[in-house]
């Protein structure tokens, strides 16, 4: 596949700084359009660029523009909102590249020596299992490609897209109290107090893999209300909550990953000790995260 120009970079979230004095209506017209353009400038990169990042960033503006949409739901008319079922299937090819991605480029690499420990034949067993791995990346890849190519997928895009275009101060896709200027910080700061107590809910929670995986979502909302209502925060709390939701997600995260590959690769022919093996690394990572979790501080203000 053919790279465009050095210019056809991957696009990252960008949040626009939210004036106080302004509609509900108007505020979530802005960040709803931001986010959505970071999914769908992502989505176009996809048919040129092979770089992992744009699978990520594209993954990333679709997870903030759900998260959005619950942020402003007091604003939005949701009946009128269009159905994402169409993107439905691009989304779940888009996660399973994305785990493949994350296998190749992160979570093994690290590895690797203290698998092969100078072993050749471990050291071929690795070398055929990074090798079925990349095949595999290839294959999603093309699956990717071809889903974008659906034209019921590009209707509901479109869709979408015309959707958005009327939420604002005068659309019918608001309702009609956020159509009023007020002061946002006290709103704000209560939409994001009540994602900081959902996240306290599951820290006080005994420790599971479902409430891990409950956790991490939970961090994350709250990392993506921060950073999309920051301006109009209180800065120190902001930035305090904010580390703890970005501490959190990374943590539980990188747990997570391994046990994805350790799955993947259960998939595909590849040396059994080798999958053996991390499994062993996995719950050694486990009691860690578990203990980042239970000392993670729940009741902090």
């Amino acid at each position: 596949m053919q790279t465009l120009s050095t210019q056809a970079l991957p696009r990252r979230a960008q949040p626009p700084d939210l004036p106080h004095d302004q509609a509900l209506a108007a505020a979530a017209a802005c960040v709803l359009a931001e986010m959505w353009g970071q999914f769908t400038t992502n989505l176009a990169l996809l048919g040129a660029l092979d770089d992992p990042e744009v699978v990520h960033q594209a993954r990333i503006g679709w997870r903030r523009f759900k998260s959005a949409l619950r942020l402003f739901k007091p604003a939005l008319d949701v009946d009128t909102r269009p159905s994402w079922l169409p993107l439905q299937g691009l989304l779940k090819l888009l996660s399973e590249l994305r785990e493949l991605d994350v296998a190749g480029t992160d979570t093994l690499p690290s590895l690797e020596s203290a698998f092969t420990a100078g072993n050749p034949r471990r050291a071929n067993d690795w070398q055929v299992m990074t090798e079925a791995l990349v095949h595999a990346t290839a294959s999603k890849r093309r699956a990717v490609r071809h889903a974008l190519k659906n034209p019921r997928l590009c209707t509901a895009l479109l869709d979408i897209t015309e959707w958005l275009e009327t939420i604002d101060t005068h659309g019918a896709s608001v309702a009609k109290d956020s159509k009023l200027k007020i002061d946002l910080r006290p709103w704000a700061r209560r939409r994001i107090a009540r994602l900081r107590n959902q996240l306290k809910l599951h820290l006080k929670t005994p420790v599971s893999a479902e409430n891990q995986h409950q956790t991490r979502i939970a961090a994350k909302r709250l990392r993506y209300g921060i950073e999309t209502l920051r301006s109009l925060l209180p800065k120190r709390r902001a930035q305090r909550w904010y580390e703890q939701a970005v501490h959190l997600q990374s943590s539980l995260g990188t747990a997570r990953d391994l046990v994805q590959v350790i799955e993947l690769l259960g998939q595909m022919q590849v040396d059994a000790g080798l999958v053996e093996f991390l499994r062993g690394v996995a719950v050694g990572q486990g009691n860690l995260t578990t203990g980042a979790v239970r000392a993670a501080p729940a009741t902090a203000p």
